[in-house]
């Protein structure tokens, strides 16, 4: 028994090959895609309570240090004679007990 095929024949079938082959990787890739994008909704989720509490602490940081900027602007008005020694110390106790404040929150 002879069979013979022809050049159209053997390239069809070989495309057909490749082509079911190339569905299969793709469907593995589709596979690995949903566990990796499982695993990052994991790791998105483990760090959004990490994400609020540094959101705070920037946020009282940035409060604390318009505090600070204020009392020093005040120290240097003093020093320049522009403003009395009264109301700069004012100044640097308001900022020493926002920084008190800050860090009680933390404990």
């Amino acid at each position: 028994m002879d069979a013979t095929f022809t050049l159209r024949e053997l390239g069809m079938f070989l495309l057909i090959a490749c082509l079911i082959v190339l569905l299969i990787l793709l469907i593995i890739l589709v596979i690995k895609a949903f566990g990796t994008l499982k695993s990052v909704n994991q790791i998105l989720e483990d760090a959004k309570p990490i994400a609020s509490v540094a959101k705070k602490r920037v946020d009282d940081v940035d409060g604390l240090l318009d505090d600070v900027t204020s009392s020093m602007g005040g120290v240097k008005n003093a020093l320049h004679g522009n403003e009395n020694l009264v109301q700069s110390l004012s100044s640097v106790g308001k900022a020493v007990s926002s920084l008190v404040g800050m860090l009680k929150k933390t404990d």
